[in-house]
């Protein structure tokens, strides 16, 4: 146990002197990236509005950070796609939101993508909200419902008629899933840190 609480302090401290012109650049780019993306779904151009997020999110994977391997981030990309499905394919069952075209798969391929780039995003920039559940379930609370509502206003989807329902279950999805992430996380990084 001892061994892994150390190797966490290290990460930390390593992650304390990333550049910040890094973590502002990461930043502008998973907005431009999420931007550009919807702006191409609700073009009806699914395919191509998967390539932002693929493209944005393998830089995040092969980006260089001291303290978390290239294959760590891939993999929690990866994973990002299997929640992402699960997830996803979940809210369009329940009639949470609706593709504005029919998709490829069962969801629309270009939220894979926003989920990949995400999940590769996590363990480099978002990590000090990772090590604790309870930050991570609210993170995904409060962002997700933003998230959808901005999206279907910028017409890259078509929300359930009841906008309070896709809120609040939006909200709890994700709320979940990133408190599973965290819990993820703090199991194979060492303990939380306060």
């Amino acid at each position: 146990m001892k061994l892994t609480l150390s190797r966490s302090k290290v990460a930390t401290s390593e992650l304390k002197t990333r550049p910040p012109l890094q973590t502002i650049l990461n930043t502008i780019l998973f907005q431009l990236m999420w931007f550009s993306t919807i702006k191409l779904a609700s073009l009806d151009l699914e395919l191509i509005a998967t390539l932002p997020g693929l493209l944005i999110g393998g830089y995040f994977v092969y980006q260089q950070n001291v303290s978390i391997s290239h294959r760590t981030k891939l993999r929690w990309g990866l994973g990002g796609i299997i929640m992402g499905i699960v997830v996803e394919g979940a809210f369009i069952n329940f009639g949470l939101f609706h593709p504005i075209s029919p998709p490829y798969l069962i969801i629309p391929v270009w939220l894979l993508s926003l989920w990949f780039s995400l999940f590769t995003l996590l363990p480099i920039e978002l990590d000090k909200i990772l090590i604790s559940p309870t930050k991570s379930a609210i993170f995904g609370l409060v962002g997700a419902p933003i998230s959808y509502i901005s999206g279907a206003n910028l017409g890259a989807m078509n929300l359930g008629s009841d906008v309070s329902q896709v809120v609040a279950l939006t909200g709890c999805g994700w709320g979940v899933s990133m408190y599973l992430c965290a819990r993820i996380w703090v199991k194979t990084q060492g303990e939380p840190i306060n």
